[in-house]
């Protein structure tokens, strides 16, 4: 509950910014939905990033014209984004970094985000998890990037920075 209330209050606080500029988009945040699926040992991760944000940092790493989700998308376009989303997104179980399943992609419903689903195998009986997610900060000194987990009867919120994008919660 409280999770949704930050949440809430934060997008309220930067509503003015989205509204007085149509065309860009002077807030830098994206968010990312963490929940362990018990019956699969997985964490099932979607994350939202605002699409022009995240075309800019893959140009910036050698990427260009991918024109994610629209009819030009290269061919190319998930084998770049699972690279980044990589380097970005890590997620440790007691210390062992899992590794990445990129499920897929699809635009959001006004088109000016992407939501990117990754699936990660967890150990059963997993005492913590660290989440490090660093998105888009190596383009904005100013990004936040929120991340709710849910895990073991556990909700979790983070709200990371370009100080701050990493953390431990610990479930034993």
């Amino acid at each position: 509950m409280i999770e949704g209330f930050l949440l809430n209050f934060i997008l309220a606080m930067c509503y003015p910014t989205l509204v007085a500029g149509a065309d860009l988009h002077d807030i830098h945040v994206s968010k990312c939905e963490i929940q362990l699926n018990e019956e699969s040992s997985s964490l099932e991760v979607a994350t939202q990033i605002y699409l022009d944000d995240l075309q800019s940092i893959l140009s910036k790493h050698g990427a260009d014209n991918l024109h994610l989700c629209t009819e030009r998308e290269s061919k190319d376009a998930d084998t770049f984004l699972k690279a980044y989303l990589e380097k970005k997104l890590q997620i440790s179980a007691d210390g062992k970094l899992l590794s990445h399943q990129f499920v897929g992609k699809e635009p959001s419903e006004d088109q000016i985000a992407v939501w990117c689903y990754i699936e990660l195998k967890v150990p059963p009986g997993f005492a913590s998890l660290k989440v490090k997610y660093d998105v888009l900060m190596d383009l904005y000194d100013d990004q936040k990037n929120i991340v709710n987990i849910k895990a073991r009867g556990k909700n979790g919120f983070m709200l990371f920075s370009t100080r701050h994008f990493e953390e431990t919660i610990q479930y034993k």
